[in-house]
């Protein structure tokens, strides 16, 4: 058995996972999210447009998560979106409840895809990220 090794916040990965369960709530799951404090300027925000499940979360520095939603919605299929205008809207609607909760605006996030996809889909997950508010480095 190894052991788990804790990051600079002093979590266990196991730790972290319980910590996201907490935070990365259903959209809409039909209760009150509550508000987190977090004053860092610092704030590392990524997406996932699965072909399930859209996710969003915010980070602390540490990589321990904050805040966040995923929702089921079919806006991806075989790494390639299918439903722009569909990905944008749920998008900027998580985007927005995820910015109530944190106080405080995301202006940018990192996009998740899978190994293999075409440079072509990984601009088209980039390209959902912007149009729904948020600048996108990949």
């Amino acid at each position: 058995m190894t052991e788990s090794n804790p990051n600079a916040a002093g979590l266990t990965p196991e730790e972290i996972l319980l910590r996201a369960a907490d935070v990365i709530l259903p959209s809409p799951d039909g209760k009150l999210a509550k508000p987190v404090q977090y004053e860092s300027d610092s704030l590392r925000v990524g997406v996932d447009l699965g072909t399930a499940y859209t996710v969003l979360v915010a980070l602390d520095k540490d990589g321990i998560p904050l805040a966040g939603e995923y929702q089921f919605i079919q806006i991806v299929r075989d790494g390639l979106v299918v439903d722009f205008i569909g990905a944008v809207d749920i998008l900027r609607a998580m985007k927005r409840r995820v910015e109530a909760r944190l106080n405080r605006e995301l202006t940018h996030a990192a996009s998740g895809f899978p190994p293999g996809v075409p440079q072509a889909e990984v601009r088209a997950a980039a390209h959902v990220v912007e149009t729904a508010g948020m600048d996108c480095p990949n």
